[in-house]
């Protein structure tokens, strides 16, 4: 008796084999790929001639990565029948997987002469003739698939990104026009025309390509976010809000839309919105960390300081060393006059992080603000020790030191500052105001506090420094020039409004004087020095 054996839908299979082989499809439909390829092989001992079963584990073997059993089996396949187009494409896709293009070519072409309708051999042989860099072949394959199937826009398309990757882009834009034309669902082409025009610089005509897109599939994901970025790119935050805001509807779960929607609204201002989105997302991933970050930065913009802090701890819990963090929270402990939290908040850092100047800065920083000066100059110096030529550092020792009374050394680290940056403005105010205050190297003084100036005119700080120069220089005119011009840009100082009494009374005008003095005594009731002045003016 003759033995059946399958070798496809026409031919009988032998029992055995046939029901392995729906075991080994429904194992496939169920994503059990294992256990599929058992049942095939199974299935293939049973009738080892089928070349429908070679080819049916070859494919199997592609999906599980075995490309080594996939091209062997699909090889075996090929040698017991003429190959089908089907089988062909199916042994051409595993050597492009094996990274044999020369072999895939010739099978796609191959495919082409049986049947040159067949729409995947047209694309796959074109990719990897672009690939081999024989792209007059692409240009022509793909003008033939736009003949046979121009309906789609599929070769009109592959024609566009070629002439798009030549840099061609009106030869581009034609083709993806046609492209859509032929096929007005083609979300791809939308993609590649609306790219197209954000590489020539016109966002405009690339809006519209993706607005008329998104008439055709809101849902389209790319399109929504290249959309969206190009609003944000052209200041229109409210439109950028709005498109993300749909697309968070559509997909209510899309933490991400979510996320930029709150980042908009705080670049926005509006800080209430932001928080509800950002809320959004730390309830759907509560490990989004950057989520909690904004979270923290929108509520201390509205002053939630507990809320805010919260946030940021959070953020610490999930990943400890986030600096940002690290400073943010430091720094808001500082504003909630907690200093002390800061403190050790900082020092607990540094048992991980030893190796950042900045951490050992603002700890001095903190220490110099509880008066705790020794502390910072031992901060300042382990900072040094890191960064040696950062003048911020410098900066911070000589206020320290000028707190400490220790004038020489204030003035020697606010010099390394300026030697180190000869533009930095509060260092340069620092030290002119100093020699002033003490009657000392005036003319270096005014020539410290003018460098200041240049950088920052209208500082009314600097305005003061430069008056109470002049007025030690005896340059009384000039010193109720600057001082004025102080007064009008930090109206009420104590400080400002003494030196302007000062300049008037030494000016002739002593009623004047005495009723800025006493416009400063309200600043600073404690201020004995200015009390001793009104009295002596006083009638």
């Amino acid at each position: 008796m003759e033995k059946k054996v399958f070798s496809g839908p026409t031919r009988i299979a032998s029992p055995e084999a046939y029901g392995h082989y729906l075991q080994a499809n429904a194992y496939r439909m169920d994503g059990n790929l294992d256990r599929a390829v058992d049942e095939m092989e199974q299935a293939l001992e049973a009738d080892p001639e089928s070349s429908f079963l070679q080819s049916d584990i070859a494919s199997l073997y592609l999906q599980t990565g075995d490309l080594e059993k996939a091209v062997g089996a699909v090889e075996r396949a090929m040698t017991m029948e003429p190959p089908s187009p089907r089988l062909l494409m199916l042994a051409a896709g595993i050597y492009s997987s094996l990274n044999r293009p020369d072999e895939a070519i010739k099978l796609y072409e191959q495919v082409l002469k049986q049947d040159p309708y067949f729409r995947e051999a047209y694309v796959f042989l074109g990719t990897l003739y672009l690939q081999q860099e024989k792209t007059e072949k692409a240009i022509d394959l793909f003008n033939k698939l736009s003949t046979i199937h121009g309906h789609n826009g599929v070769g009109d398309y592959y024609l566009g990104r070629i002439y798009a990757n030549r840099k061609d882009y009106q030869k581009a834009r034609k083709f993806f026009e046609k492209a859509l034309r032929s096929q007005p669902r083609f979300m791809q082409a939308y993609l590649s025309l609306g790219a197209l025009y954000e590489i020539e610089k016109k966002p405009d005509k690339a809006i519209r390509v993706y607005e008329r897109a998104l008439k055709v599939d809101p849902r389209f994901a790319p399109i929504q976010k290249r959309l969206s970025l190009l609003y944000v790119r052209g200041n229109q935050l409210d439109k950028a809000i709005r498109q993300l805001e749909e697309f968070g509807e559509l997909a209510p779960n899309n933490a991400d839309a979510h996320f930029k929607v709150g980042l908009l609204y705080m670049q926005q201002g509006k800080l209430e919105k932001a928080v509800e989105e950002l809320r959004i997302v730390t309830a759907l991933q509560p490990g989004h960390f950057k989520a909690h970050f904004y979270l923290g930065a929108a509520y201390e913009g509205l002053k939630q300081f507990d809320r805010a802090a919260k946030e940021y701890r959070t953020v610490l819990g999930i990943s400890p060393e986030e600096l940002d963090t690290v400073f943010q929270l430091a720094e808001l402990y500082e504003r909630m006059k907690n200093p002390d939290k800061a403190v050790t908040l900082l020092k607990k850092t540094l048992e991980t992080v030893t190796d950042n100047s900045d951490l050992y800065l603002l700890l001095g920083t903190v220490y110099a603000s509880m008066d705790r000066n020794e502390e910072a100059i031992h901060s300042f110096q382990e900072a040094l020790r890191l960064k040696s030529d950062d003048d911020r550092i410098y900066f911070q020792i000589g206020v320290v030191y000028e707190k400490m009374k220790r004038f020489d050394d204030a003035v020697a680290a606010f010099r390394k500052t300026i030697e180190l940056n000869p533009k930095h403005n509060d260092a340069l105010n620092y030290l002119g105001y100093m020699f002033a205050d003490r009657g000392i190297n005036l003319d270096e003084a005014a020539e410290l506090v003018k460098r200041a100036l240049a950088i920052r005119p209208e500082d009314g700080y600097y305005q003061d420094s430069l008056g109470w120069t002049y007025y030690k220089m005896g340059r009384y005119p000039e010193a109720l020039k600057y001082l004025k011009e102080a007064n009008h840009n930090i109206p009420g100082d104590p400080l400002v409004l003494e030196h302007l009494g000062d300049a008037y009374e030494k000016a002739g005008k002593t009623g004047r004087a005495v009723e800025v003095w006493k416009r400063a005594l309200k600043g600073d009731p404690d201020n004995q020095g200015l009390r001793k002045k009104i009295d002596r003016l006083s009638p």
